[in-house]
């Protein structure tokens, strides 16, 4: 029986990717499907993923700026995957998965369900922007310069 060792520096890493981008993949290609089940309009859909990359573009200066000086990425690395985790929970239990039909665009955007269910999608992809930030410096750090391999 072969003995495999773990790498131990490369294993933060390894869980999240398997864990953390594991646990959001099943539902980031049928968030506009849910958001059309929850019988919001085609415009209400286009306004909720074309607003929901702003705060992610704006915080990934202040992310990397705050990681840098205080040198915490790790620990913060560690905090968005956890997050991720509870929003994706929360987004999942988020009363009115389906509608019998469409509703009005005003009467969706006065819905608390449907803020609630914006603010949780823009907080995902703005964690999923901090997470990818510090993913790169941390991968870098972790595998070196010299062992990235790049395909072309």
């Amino acid at each position: 029986m072969p003995y495999f060792q773990v790498n131990r520096k490369l294993l933060l890493m390894k869980i999240h990717y398997f864990l953390g981008i594991g646990g959001y993949a099943p539902f980031s290609p049928f968030l506009t499907t849910i958001s059309k089940q929850r019988g919001y309009s085609a415009f209400i859909v286009g306004l909720i993923f074309m607003l929901q990359p702003i705060p992610g573009m704006l915080i990934r200066p202040i992310v990397g700026a705050v990681t840098d000086k205080y040198k915490c990425r790790r620990s913060v690395f560690i905090a968005s995957s956890i997050i991720t985790f509870l929003l994706v929970c929360l987004l999942s239990i988020i009363p009115g998965t389906t509608a019998k039909e469409e509703m009005n665009d005003l009467d969706a955007i006065k819905s608390p369900l449907f803020w609630m269910f914006f603010i949780t999608i823009a907080l995902i992809n703005t964690d999923g922007t901090v997470k990818s930030v510090l993913e790169d410096t941390i991968c870098m750090d972790l595998l070196g310069k010299k062992k990235i391999l790049f395909f072309y």
